[in-house]
């Protein structure tokens, strides 16, 4: 949960979507590289509270866990963090009103604040009056954070977790871990209800949500290491030709430019720029920034990532850094509309339909048509039909996407006599692409908690 606070103006955070998964916490706010610690590093000097997190055996058993949280940011390539730990806190001096330093904190302050819920809250307090540039991001100053766990539920370190045994206990080594990414600055790789079909986000660090007993995500990943190096190492970006909003959104075949847009400074350190533009077509290299132009055969929902290494000493040398853009193009071939139908009875039949929905997107819209009435046709994904007479009729399907539209009719025959009195009313349906959300929402997964 990001419960973020600006001094003088307190801000509920939520996260800011940028191309590509990765997002940051809004307003975006991001420590500030040229300050330096307790011992001269940047930035984090962190503490830890006196008491210890149910289902832990000691505070020297948190702090172990905290220090490797922290070292898996420091880990990232090219990432400048490193932390040091300052020792217990006096958890009476904690909670979401603490502007001066980064707490984590145990005590279970802010719990009311917390609710049953979510397994923890990051709070980033930043100085509005100050502004931290990187990577052509404009960021507010952060000058501390805190981080509170929820001490109705029960925490565990990497072998309790993994325990065959193990039940309702959490890591609390990766929730340490998300809770610090959204204390730099990180928001949610994918949100709650977003979809997501990327499989490299929902295993992000960063996601939104985690089951008991897992340690899976301890360790950050490609999408965590691009957030991260954004606001803070080596960035890199592209722009991409004909964007619709976020997204590129044509009929197949769909071809677009990318332009790398990095700084000469960059630039100047970076020997490769490698090109896979997610198709299974040979990935695409040149030596410096210059444009490049695909085309997109074949319908389909792709990511693209553009891929730079260069030498820098300021990241120890050798550098990779990579910017992915999930799902930014989409390409549709016409819609292959197709129903069937069975007779209930009553003067009753139910439409089955049974069109090809391609990738994820191409199909916007279904209009039913009877009869040729365009103007009272149903927008549903499937209807059923209650008629009062058992004439022939012509049912239309007119399917509608980025990839144009396309019809199919058929004629259906009504049987059995009916006493409704009524004439090709709706009884039944759900709103068009309902089979669409449907799937998403499958995607969630039973007995995850949330980790704001």
């Amino acid at each position: 949960m990001n419960r973020s606070r600006v001094l003088l103006l307190p801000l509920l955070a939520i996260t800011v979507p940028l191309l590509g998964g990765w997002k940051f916490i809004t307003p975006p706010k991001a420590w500030d590289t040229s300050d330096t610690g307790v011992n001269g590093t940047w930035p984090i000097s962190w503490q830890l509270g006196d008491v210890v997190p149910n289902g832990l055996s000691s505070t020297d058993e948190s702090s172990a866990l905290f220090i490797a949280a922290y070292q898996s940011w420091s880990d990232v390539p090219c990432s400048p963090i490193d932390a040091d730990f300052a020792g217990l806190a006096d958890n009476n001096q904690m909670g979401f009103g603490n502007t001066t330093r980064t707490v984590i904190s145990f005590d279970g302050n802010g719990k009311d604040a917390l609710g049953s819920g979510p397994l923890a809250a990051a709070v980033t307090h930043a100085n509005q009056s100050e502004i931290v540039n990187h990577n052509g991001y404009s960021f507010y100053k952060t000058v501390a954070g805190n981080i509170i766990f929820n001490e109705g539920l029960r925490f565990g370190n990497p072998d309790d977790v993994t325990d065959p045994s193990c039940f309702g206990t959490y890591d609390i080594q990766g929730i340490g871990t998300h809770e610090i990414g959204h204390t730099l600055g990180m928001g949610h790789s994918c949100e709650d209800g977003e979809a997501c079909p990327d499989p490299l986000l929902r295993s992000a660090t960063m996601y939104w949500a985690v089951s008991s007993c897992t340690d899976s995500q301890q360790v950050p990943g490609p999408d965590d290491w691009a957030c991260i190096n954004a606001m803070y190492g080596v960035g890199v970006d592209y722009d991409i030709s004909g964007l619709d909003g976020e997204d590129l959104v044509g009929p197949a075949p769909l071809t677009a430019g990318m332009d790398p847009g990095i700084d000469d400074e960059l630039a100047a350190n970076v020997t490769l720029y490698e090109w896979n533009f997610g198709d299974g077509s040979p990935h695409e290299t040149t030596l410096t920034p210059e444009p490049v132009e695909h085309t997109w055969q074949s319908e389909g929902q792709y990511t693209v990532t553009l891929t730079i290494t260069g030498q820098d000493d300021e990241c120890g040398g050798a550098f990779e850094a990579q910017r992915r853009k999930v799902g930014v193009v989409l390409a549709c071939d016409p819609p292959r509309p197709a129903f069937d139908f069975t007779n209930e009875g009553d003067f009753t039949v139910k439409i089955v339909n049974t069109s090809d929905l391609g990738a994820f997107g191409c199909i916007t819209d279904f209009l039913w048509i009877l009869d040729g009435d365009e103007a009272g046709g149903l927008q549903t994904y499937q209807p059923t039909w209650v008629f009062d007479d058992n004439a022939p009729h012509t049912v239309t399907l007119r399917a509608s996407g980025p990839g144009g539209s396309a019809d199919v009719s058929a004629e259906i025959t009504v049987t059995k006599q009916s006493d409704l009195g009524c004439n090709a009313s709706i009884v039944g349906g759900q709103p068009a692409g309902g089979l669409a959300l449907l799937l998403v929402g499958l995607l969630g997964a039973v007995g995850v908690r949330r980790r704001r």
